[in-house]
């Protein structure tokens, strides 16, 4: 899976954005369907994580962690409902 380097300006953290979105499909749907059972996000994080990594090997998974694991608050905030700032809008 090929990758864009990206700077993050707010925090200026270095993080690879992997170019397939399907982990980031999985990531929402199991963290909602989390949400909906009552699940907290952390335990709820600990389910969509190994999800959203389905099927993946390698250079792909080790990339896609890392780009979730650097997003981990905004998925929180999301989570509880509030008002998420866009990753685009963050990336050079």
């Amino acid at each position: 899976m090929a990758s864009h380097d990206r700077h993050a300006s707010a925090s200026h953290l270095k993080i690879s954005v992997p170019t397939d979105p399907r982990a980031l499909h999985r990531m929402r749907r199991s963290l909602i369907e989390a949400r909906d059972r009552g699940v907290s996000f952390d335990d709820a994080w600990a389910e969509a994580l190994p999800a959203a990594l389905a099927g993946m090997t390698g250079h792909a998974t080790r990339e896609w962690a890392e780009a979730l694991n650097a997003t981990r608050d905004g998925w929180r905030a999301g989570f509880a409902g509030e008002q998420v700032l866009r990753l685009s809008a963050v990336v050079d």
